[in-house]
């Protein structure tokens, strides 16, 4: 409360200083991580090929012909016919038989696909490595909360980028596709923790009244430096040098160690007041604005108070000063003791509880191959692959602005349901269209209702966290909503598939997907609305909540609440607003990669 109040107090009415470390960490620091996520997408592009022909032979000859995805007739890309001998003179035979070498129609662009052949039967290697990448992505933000409490935001953020950027430079030294897939899983699991470190850091910049402005401010990146991506792909041709790129854009947050201020809730916390004190007043120069004695000493009296005590400041460090699941454990005074104690396991023990947990972990999972599947298959769509990514990457910024407007109109439930269901329609219909239609090109058309379902599919994934996080009581509500984040996992492994099946068929790719999208939309309709309900304190709240008359009371609803007075639509509008902020958050920390 002291580092809080503090915060508040040197923020003043334009938080300059918070805005200004906000910006140099987005983008000195938090710019590579939306590379390593989507690297794959250019480094791992399956351009057009075909077999490796003989001297003096022709394709013509010695390669069959198929009808592709398309309908049009070309060169099969992994068989060629069989040749005999007879009477010394080489034949072709009606046999086909599987590819030795490949030619490769990438228009001078190069990627681990042309230097390592992963086609045919081996296309689905490049796939695996983006799932390993997501594979180290969990191990990472299992084990880098911890060290980040230990060590700090600082340190834990800038150490693992640079690990990172280490892992990224070594792939330019592999010479098969094994390497490449286990250097991915390592730059996965440094990756996240750099990104749990900085968003941590971020958000404890801001007071908590402000911080889903930071969680937004670091969305809007994420979109901006996505769409830097395409360009990156575009500009340089050869994988290896994206892949140098990304690497050395790591270093570029050296700057960061004199730029950057260590976290000062994380500093009171582990007994370092003098330290917390001097940041918040360069934070209250630079706002002009005024630190009163009486804060600084309450700063410092915290920080003692932490020190003098190191059990409960180990258990702090181990535990963690975790920003989000502070701000998440909202206090009532009616909360059963034996609260405190419930696990995850116990979410499964309650029936309605079972029902909705279970309905959103498929959700959650579906909602994670639809989002990222979009992204991975967009250069095996049609039409250009660079202007397509560019699209399914800007459309982010709109949608978590239109994110905001539709869950307070239309509420949850139906903001979901709606956006799940038109996600599943535009994939469907862009995915299983024709590409022209009595000579009119529809391609331009079929790209920018692709790039709708990306629109909505982000739109939802948004709303999704919000949610969640409103369907749990208080004491489990971060538990509840990590279970769901970890199983989402599993959706983001089998995403990177995606391209492989695109380019199988577009119409296999649109039916899988807009299928998934659809069956959310049906899976969100036995779920309560939350909108304008107070949140559920206690296990017990969770039947209230089923119909719609929740309360934070421990017994049936009254007219008046635990301390005296009635409840009002103000009330429950000020207890939404705040849950927003505090889901924006969570939102932010769980989806970074």
């Amino acid at each position: 409360m002291e580092v809080d109040k503090a915060l508040s107090l040197v923020g003043g009415k334009r938080s300059l200083w918070q805005l200004q470390k906000a910006t140099i960490m987005t983008v000195f620091v938090y710019l590579t991580c939306p590379f390593f996520a989507y690297l794959n997408v250019f480094v791992g592009w399956t351009p057009p090929h075909h077999c490796t022909t003989p001297n003096n032979t022709s394709s013509n000859q010695t390669i069959p012909y198929i009808y592709n995805k398309e309908s049009v007739r070309t060169l099969d890309q992994c068989h060629v016919y069989v040749t005999s001998s007879i009477d010394n003179r080489t034949r072709l035979t009606n046999q086909t038989t599987g590819c030795h070498d490949y030619t490769y129609n990438a228009d001078g662009y190069t990627s681990i696909v042309t230097e390592f052949d992963l086609v045919c039967d081996k296309s689905y290697l490049s796939a695996l490595s983006q799932s390993c990448y997501f594979f180290g992505v969990l191990c990472g933000s299992l084990i880098f909360p911890t060290i980040s409490d230990m060590f700090g935001r600082k340190l834990t953020a800038l150490g693992a980028l640079w690990c990172a950027g280490l892992t990224c430079l070594c792939t330019l030294t592999v010479r098969d596709a094994y390497g490449y897939i286990a250097i991915r899983f390592f730059s996965g699991a440094f990756i996240k923790g750099s990104g749990l470190a900085q968003f941590t850091l971020n958000a404890e910049l801001f007071p908590s009244d402000k911080r889903s402005f930071a969680a937004s401010y670091q969305f809007f990146w994420y979109s901006i430096w996505l769409s830097v991506l395409s360009l990156v792909g575009y500009l340089l041709t050869d994988w290896r040098h994206v892949i140098l790129l990304v690497g050395c854009s790591c270093y570029l947050s050296i700057i960061a160690v004199w730029l950057l201020e260590e976290s000062v809730p994380w500093l009171v916390a582990n007994g370092r007041g003098k330290q917390a004190v001097a940041i918040l007043e360069k934070a209250a120069k630079r706002n002009r604005a005024t630190l009163p004695s009486n804060v600084i000493d309450d700063v410092i009296m915290a920080a003692s108070r932490d020190a003098n005590q190191p059990e409960d400041g180990q258990k702090r460090r181990l535990a963690g000063l975790k920003n989000i699941t502070a701000v998440l454990k909202l206090k009532c005074a009616c909360t059963k003791q034996g609260d405190a104690d419930i696990g995850v396991l116990d979410i499964l023990k309650h029936p309605k509880l079972r029902i909705w947990s279970l309905l959103m972990l498929f959700v959650w999972m579906n909602t994670n191959i639809v989002y990222y599947g979009l992204s991975f298959s967009s250069t095996a769509f049609v039409g250009n692959r660079f202007v397509n990514f560019f699209l399914t990457a800007v459309v982010e910024i709109p949608a978590y602005i239109f994110l905001k407007f539709s869950i307070e109109k239309f509420g949850r439930r139906y903001c979901v349901l709606s956006c799940y269901i038109l996600t599943g329609l535009f994939v469907l219909i862009s995915n299983c269209s024709p590409r022209h239609v009595n000579g009119m090109n529809l391609v331009p058309v079929v790209m920018a209702m692709n790039a709708m379902g990306k629109f909505f599919v982000t739109t939802a994934y948004g709303a999704i966290y919000i949610y969640t996080s409103e369907l749990y009581p208080t004491n489990i509500r971060t538990r509840g909503i990590g279970m769901n984040s970890m199983f989402a996992r599993f959706g983001s492994m089998l995403a990177p598939f995606a391209e492989v099946l695109a380019r199988k068929s577009a119409v296999y790719l649109g039916v899988t997907l807009g299928v998934a999208a659809v069956v959310n939309g049906i899976l969100v309709l036995p779920l309560p609305e939350t909108k304008k309900q107070p949140l559920p304190e206690t296990m017990d709240d969770i039947d209230y909540l089923s119909r719609r008359t929740i309360s934070c009371k421990c017994s049936r609803p009254t007219e008046d609440d635990v301390t005296g007075h009635e409840v009002t639509g103000d009330d429950v509008t000020r207890e939404k607003r705040e849950n927003d902020d505090n889901a924006a958050e969570t939102t932010m920390m769980l989806r970074q990669i």
